[in-house]
């Protein structure tokens, strides 16, 4: 973000979007995905039976499909603001 400084403001518009974007990847990573795939495997489960943990499961994958899609769409707009012509 600070070598958008200066910037026109639609590079600066992509810039910012996809910073903003991989930022909350990186929160969602640290703040739900971390600690749910350490409590199903470091800690075995964390007491749940076999079905709450497959459900545990189906969710976690189903969110991480979305993660990815906001990472390539992170991705995306920063390439889209590299393209942009400068006038």
């Amino acid at each position: 973000m600070l070598t958008s400084i200066g910037t026109p403001s639609r590079h600066l518009a992509w810039r910012l979007a996809a910073t903003g974007l991989m930022l909350l990847v990186s929160i969602a990573t640290l703040v739900y995905f971390r600690p749910v795939l350490i409590g199903m495997l470091i800690d075995h489960g964390a007491g749940l039976t076999p079905e709450a943990l497959a459900a545990e499961v189906h969710r976690w994958v189903a969110l991480d499909w979305v993660r990815d899609i906001a990472v390539a769409a992170s991705l995306a707009m920063g390439i889209r603001a590299l393209l942009l012509p400068l006038r």
